[in-house]
């Protein structure tokens, strides 16, 4: 799954930067009870550096009804190009678990995602997020040098 391709996070805003209550390693540590709080303001995002190039099909996530990002853009970051556009997305504004699907026939992800949340639920742009996940299987150095549309 998506969590054990992770290496870093990074995150626009913590709320009141509290990061031990609302920071960023709330995101990856696989507790429904905790969440990464954004602090206020439009285009809140996520950025996850990748240990490995993926393959990602779809996102998960799951927010704070009322603090939900209603519109969000997913992007690969490769370190050495133009960003490429993964999904823009319309969510609800939902506790539950909500799948968002990619660009069908996206190449791996090989560096960096990052999602961008530019409308939101709340009137001052703040997101809440109890889970993010994704299914992904990881790309095969070998195939990807071949063909980068190959996964092993």
């Amino acid at each position: 799954d998506l969590l054990t391709a992770i290496a870093a996070v990074r995150v626009s805003s913590v709320l009141n930067r509290n990061n031990s209550e609302f920071g960023k390693r709330h995101l990856t540590d696989r507790n429904p009870e905790t969440c990464w709080n954004s602090d206020q303001g439009a285009g809140q995002w996520i950025e996850l550096a990748l240990a490995r190039p993926s393959r990602l099909l779809s996102l998960q996530l799951q927010f704070q009804g009322g603090f939900s990002a209603t519109r969000c853009l997913v992007a690969a970051l490769p370190g050495d190009g133009e960003p490429q556009l993964l999904a823009d997305a319309r969510l609800s504004d939902s506790s539950q678990l909500q799948s968002l699907n990619l660009a069908p026939g996206a190449p791996p992800v090989r560096d960096r995602i990052r999602l961008t949340f530019l409308e939101t639920a709340d009137p001052f742009g703040r997101v809440t997020v109890y889970q993010l996940g994704a299914p992904c299987s990881r790309a095969d150095s070998h195939a990807l040098a071949n063909d980068p549309k190959s996964l092993s």
